[in-house]
C-alpha cells in the first residue's frame, strides 16, 4: 500500500465501512453457529438422558423377570412330572394280629 498523502488518507472511508460490515456479518454467523451448536448439546444431552432412563428400566424389568423364573420354578417343585410318578412308592404292609 502506497504511503498516506495528504490528498489521499491511508484507508478509505468506505473501505472501513466494507470491513466493519464484513466483521459484524462473520460476528453474526457465529453468533448463529453458536446457538446451533448449543441446540444440539442439549438434544445430544436429552437422547443421553432417554437412553439411561431406558436402560434403568431395562435393568430393573430384567431383574423382575429373575424374580419371576425363580418363584416359578419353587412353584413347579410342587407339582409331580411324569418322571416322578414313575418312581417306585412305599407301600405299607398291614400285619396280622396274632
Amino acid at each position: 500500500m502506497p504511503p498516506p498523502t495528504p490528498h489521499r488518507p491511508r484507508q478509505s472511508t468506505d473501505e472501513v465501512r466494507q470491513r466493519i460490515a464484513q466483521i459484524a456479518q462473520a460476528s453474526e454467523e457465529q453468533t448463529q453457529a453458536s446457538g446451533m451448536v448449543g441446540q444440539s448439546m442439549n438434544e445430544i444431552a436429552n437422547s443421553i438422558t432417554a437412553s439411561s432412563e431406558g436402560a434403568e428400566l431395562s435393568s430393573k424389568t430384567a431383574h423382575e423377570l429373575v424374580k419371576l423364573a425363580e418363584q416359578l420354578t419353587e412353584h413347579s417343585r410342587q407339582f409331580k412330572t411324569g418322571a416322578e410318578s414313575a418312581k417306585p412308592h412305599l407301600v405299607v404292609r398291614k400285619t396280622h394280629a396274632a
